[in-house]
């Protein structure tokens, strides 16, 4: 296991280059820079798959209500009015921009690992940059340093449930599709908790 501050000061040092760190005896090769995520992505290698805990986004999502009861007013009259105009016709994750904002600010705080898109070289993989990485290492992205990073975020460390939330020509709330307000299922670099852009995980919903 990678300890998360070792993972933060190795991210913050390689500057968009990448690094590695030991561990259990191999050496896990991470990316930091959008080009290395498309490279890494497209390599033939043995991907690891985990079971994303919703039921704990859920649980941090119900602490952080209780943490900042503000937040409980706006959202519980967006999902109102959200299901009086949808009755008929069912609703989507842009119909809710407060509600999609403050789960994706709370997953950005806690992710469920602190590292994405674990691989597991099967033959050595040469990057463009020339960086060399073994048979039977590993290969991750730094998500949780990445998505804490001030670069991307600003005032990172705080909670901000209506980070990602915009306003339209109206004065309504709502997720752009373009930059940072990008709805809470859309993978980006800055974002990649659902791993790499091209080939991010279906999640069916039901």
């Amino acid at each position: 296991m990678v300890a998360l501050d070792v993972v933060r000061d190795g991210y913050r040092q390689a500057r968009g280059k990448l690094f590695t760190i030991p561990a259990i005896g191999k050496y896990v090769v991470f990316v930091s820079s959008k080009e290395q995520v498309e490279e890494a992505s497209s390599a033939p290698m043995d991907q690891l798959s985990f079971n994303e805990a919703i039921d704990e986004l859920l649980s941090f999502a119900m602490y952080n209500l209780c943490k900042y009861p503000e937040y409980i007013e706006p959202l519980t009259k967006e999902i109102l009015a959200t299901r009086n105009d949808s009755s008929s016709r069912g609703y989507e994750a842009h119909d809710m921009p407060l509600m999609d904002s403050f789960l994706k600010e709370t997953a950005r705080l806690n992710p469920t690992i602190i590292l994405t898109m674990p691989r597991k070289v099967m033959y050595p993989f040469r990057f463009s940059d020339g960086t060399v990485v073994p048979k039977d290492n590993w290969l991750c992205i730094p998500q949780q340093a990445i998505m804490e990073d001030q670069q991307y975020y600003d005032d990172p460390s705080a909670f901000n449930g209506f980070r990602f939330v915009r306003q339209d020509e109206d004065g309504r709330a709502t997720a752009s599709d373009t930059g940072k307000g990008r709805l809470f299922t859309t993978p980006t670099f800055e974002f990649p908790l659902w791993g790499p852009v091209r080939r991010a995980w279906y999640v069916p919903t039901y």
